[in-house]
């Protein structure tokens, strides 16, 4: 071990070479430095600083509300919803973004205490469809209809499932492969938006 901390840093002290440090120092900035543009997006036209997307607390609620049932637009979730409640849109444009987002975090948050259970089933539905989807959430593309767009997101789920296993069996940086198929779609176990699925 100490022979290959040592050849390591080594490494680090040859032009052009980094050490893992370095990277993950490199690999922040990069981040902080695509954010940014956003966050300062959001400050003028918000007012609030917010790094990431402003209409979090929006997909918490519509996909966690009574008779949810994993699918977007399912239970009265629906009904929260901007584009789809006229009502919901006239609340949004009398408190604001920032305000309405809070109120429906809240509210998801309250709903999601009161029915653990159900949100975890909730969860673990949407881990399944982000990997085997409903024909619902495919839909119909043009020329090809509705069956071909289904089959191929039914192939190409059965080949990431393959992937994280043949990464635990063979111990090809297992965590590493689970992190990058499963964090970039984290958001969309909690809420089912279709175009994210």
């Amino acid at each position: 071990m100490g022979r290959e901390v040592e050849a390591v840093e080594e490494r680090g002290k040859r032009p052009g070479h980094l050490v893992p440090h370095q990277i993950l120092i490199l690999r922040r900035h990069g981040a902080a430095a695509c954010l940014l543009p956003w966050a300062v997006r959001n400050k003028v036209e918000l007012g609030t600083f917010i790094l990431t997307r402003s209409n979090f607390g929006l997909e918490l609620a519509t996909g966690n509300a009574p008779g949810a049932t994993g699918v977007s637009g399912s239970g009265s979730g629906r009904s929260l919803h901007p584009h789809d409640s006229i009502a919901a849109a006239a609340h949004v444009q009398s408190v604001g973004e920032v305000a309405s987002m809070q109120r429906m975090t809240e509210q998801a948050e309250a709903w999601i205490i009161a029915d653990p259970a159900r949100f975890l089933r909730l969860a673990a539905a949407r881990v399944r469809l982000a990997f085997f989807p409903s024909k619902a959430i495919v839909g119909w593309v043009p020329g090809m209809g509705m069956e071909w767009p289904w089959v191929l997101c039914m192939v190409f789920g059965a080949l990431r499932v393959a992937a994280l296993i043949g990464a635990v069996l063979f111990r090809i940086r297992p965590v590493s492969i689970a992190l990058y198929t499963f964090l970039p779609l984290a958001p969309y176990f909690i809420n089912p938006r279709p175009h994210a699925i």
